[in-house]
């Protein structure tokens, strides 16, 4: 026995984190209904291609679903699992192997429990997920040779890669799931190659990994390019077979990589190259025409400035032959690449920005619940807390430095190392390091230049997935060499210190501090924190939420129309009891502008578009003075975008209501979340409420 526990005990903490790690994702994805992402209109492409369709009529977009059903040719039924359909879209990825594989999982067990065999249940593709995560985690906690280093590599996995954000992407059919499991995989299966476990079935993993990591978004191409490079460092160790076979599928993949790029087909890349411009080069630009000249497009088309792929109408008509030559046949993401490099002032601001939209792991717009709109399932969720409620992960004045100085370290440790001329192992870590943080940088340009600002958060779901994975390493990194470095006494005075900090930070008073008591809410004094003075008289907001209320309770979802809204009337009628008369005769009657969505636009007085939502708090009134708006009068109202977006006042750690419409929905309407996000849920819902009120000066 105990040398069976010699002999085996490395296995031990691994096998003990996969039983674990599968607990938690199968309770977080299979419990109470289950959780997973909703359609945000790119589920159509992936079901037309492989034969899925709703299984039911009440599809919406805010709502996980579960079940579909799959399209089978009645007279071979089981070829058809494995069919490519070529419908509306001439798309094709390596992501559906794996949808064809569940497909295959739910026919087996249609057939054994006597289900129709045209049942689909996304569980299945979300179970291939659980076990490639499992392989990957195993072989980086393994990787670790001391049983304390494992338990803490374990808790330090679970607690950020099995966190809920991340899990429900595995019940989608969005490509994110495989990105994540793959590069996973990847990095567990390079930790293989440095403990200098070289095998045939490791280099063939690895480089499977690398081609459906590639394949899972086609914008991870230049990445899965630059790993497969990199792998190279690992070369010169191994044996004459090896270096065969290595050399081989390194050949095959970068052959691969390149079949899969030209590939891509022309109605995804005209969709993105316009966004990459007009939604993002030329979006809110300082200098518009000199931008269009310098791209070599026609003066004309700065009409488009602003303008997504999706709108229903444009300015110009971008159907046409002529706009097709003089735009499409002109103009690609390289030459975006080549513009950002001309002008690193604009890529930075614009890195900025994308940075300040990670606010969640998962994509905070898409619900994740099977029985809410947009309802959100709280499951194992912490590292998203810790995530969401720390602005240093959003800020971009301490990420940008830190992710620079990343770089120059890594490449400082690589030329150093390589200049020994001998490939040690310290090489092929600071290597592969280097490797990772290009591929963080990689990661803010390639969704700017590939896409402009459009669905922003989503597609830095791999920059946010790739510093966790540097957080990671660097924490056991530290957890290494500490106790090598470190006395008890300092390692105490150390973690003395920083909880000092820690509780400084907290209980620094932030915002705008000067406050009144004005009017009482249930016997309560109302405290109301002040937001501006134009000097003849002040406007103020609740300091903290009053009540909670839904903003409108007409048809099935409520309605976001502030001016026929029922929170308005309360506010403005009922509420108005919380004052004393002489209170009340120094509210001042306040005209302010209203966003309205699409569906109210014909009430405009100003404006041409939808309010753009974006999910940071500086961000979230982006575009605001193009949007559909026009002018009420209140005694009583709820703050707006605009003022929260300038900081005129600070999340109180609930959830409340803000006045602004999401611009698609007739009945969806922003709020700010627990973690000072800026979100939207329908006006059914009950939420809190922080009034607004202007008093006059006396």
């Amino acid at each position: 026995m105990t040398d069976f526990l010699r002999k085996y005990s490395r296995h031990i903490v691994p096998c003990i984190a996969v039983i674990l790690i599968t607990i938690v994702c199968c309770s977080v994805l299979f419990t109470n209904g289950g959780s997973g992402l909703s359609d945000n209109g790119d589920f159509q492409r992936v079901m037309d291609a492989n034969g899925l369709q709703m299984a039911d009529s009440s599809h919406s977009r805010y709502i996980f679903k579960r079940h579909y059903t799959m399209v089978l040719d009645e007279n071979n039924e089981l070829s058809s699992i494995f069919k490519t359909v070529e419908g509306q879209y001439l798309y094709k990825s390596p992501h559906f192997t794996f949808i064809k594989i569940s497909k295959f999982l739910n026919y087996t067990a249609n057939i054994i429990t006597g289900q129709p065999a045209t049942n689909y249940d996304i569980f299945y593709l979300a179970l291939i997920y659980i076990a490639i995560l499992c392989a990957g985690a195993y072989l980086i906690i393994y990787f670790f040779k001391k049983p304390v280093h494992q338990i803490i590599a374990s808790v330090l996995f679970i607690l950020m890669f099995c966190d809920s954000g991340h899990l429900v992407y595995f019940n989608s059919l969005y490509g994110e799931g495989l990105q994540f499991v793959s590069l996973t995989l990847i990095v567990g299966l390079i930790l293989a190659l440095i403990d200098k476990r070289v095998n045939i079935l490791t280099i063939a993993a690895l480089f499977i990994s690398i081609y459906y990591f590639a394949g899972s978004k086609l914008a991870n191409i230049p990445l899965a390019l630059l790993i497969t490079a990199g792998l190279f460092v690992f070369l010169p160790n191994m044996k004459k077979i090896y270096k065969w076979i290595f050399s081989f599928g390194a050949v095959a993949v970068a052959v691969s990589l390149a079949v899969m790029y030209v590939s891509i087909p022309s109605w995804m890349n005209e969709q993105t190259t316009y966004q990459t411009v007009f939604f993002g080069i030329l979006k809110e630009s300082p200098t518009p025409e000199k931008d269009i000249e310098e791209l070599g497009l026609p003066k004309e088309y700065i009409a488009l400035q602003n303008t997504h792929a999706y709108m229903g109408e444009y300015p110009i008509d971008i159907t046409t032959d002529e706009f097709r030559h003089n735009f499409y046949d002109k103009i690609g993401k390289m030459d975006a690449v080549g513009f950002y490099i001309k002008h690193p002032v604009r890529f930075i601001g614009k890195s900025a920005m994308a940075i300040r939209e990670c606010t969640s792991i998962h994509p905070i717009y898409l619900g994740t619940s099977p029985h809410v709109r947009m309802g959100k399932v709280e499951k194992f969720n912490l590292w998203s807390n810790i995530r969401g409620g720390n602005s240093i992960f959003t800020n971009p004045n301490i990420m940008l430095p830190i992710l620079f100085a990343f770089a120059i370290l890594s490449l400082i440790a690589v030329i150093v190392l390589a200049k020994k001329k001998k490939m040690t192992t310290g090489l092929q870590i600071w290597s592969m390091l280097l490797i990772l943080i290009c591929g963080i940088w990689a990661n803010i340009l390639l969704p700017i230049a590939g896409n402009g600002d459009a669905d922003l958060l989503k597609h830095m779901y791999l920059f946010i997935h790739m510093t966790d994975i540097l957080l990671f390493f660097g924490i056991m990194f530290i957890c290494h060499i500490s106790p090598k470095i470190i006395t008890t006494k300092k390692r105490a005075i150390i973690t003395a210190s920083a909880l000092a900090v820690v509780m400084v930070i907290a209980i620094i008073p932030k915002g705008n501090n000067k406050t009144i008591t004005f009017g009482t809410f249930n016997g309560t004094p109302i405290e109301w924190i002040e937001m501006y003075s134009d000097g003849e008289s002040t406007t103020y907001i609740a300091k903290d939420v009053l009540f909670e209320a839904p903003f409108d309770m007409n048809g099935e979802y409520g309605y976001n129309l502030w001016a026929e809204s029922d929170i308005r009337r309360y506010l403005n009628g009922e509420f108005l009891d919380c004052f004393t008369p002489e209170e009340l005769s120094q509210l001042k009657d306040t005209s302010h502008e209203v966003t309205l969505s699409q569906a109210y636009s014909d009430l405009a007085e100003a404006g041409w578009h939808t309010p753009y939502w974006r999910a940071s708090q500086i961000a979230s009134a982006n575009m605001y003075e193009d949007t559909y708006r026009h002018t009420v009068t209140d005694k009583v109202y709820l703050p707006d975008t605009l003022q929260y977006s300038k900081g005129l006042f600070e999340p109180d750690g609930e959830e409340f209501y803000l006045g602004d419409p999401y611009g698609s929905s007739d009945s969806m309407v922003r709020f700010v979340d627990k973690n000072g996000v800026p979100v939207y849920c329908d006006a059914s819902v009950n939420m809190g409420i922080r009034p607004v009120i202007t008093i006059r000066k006396d």
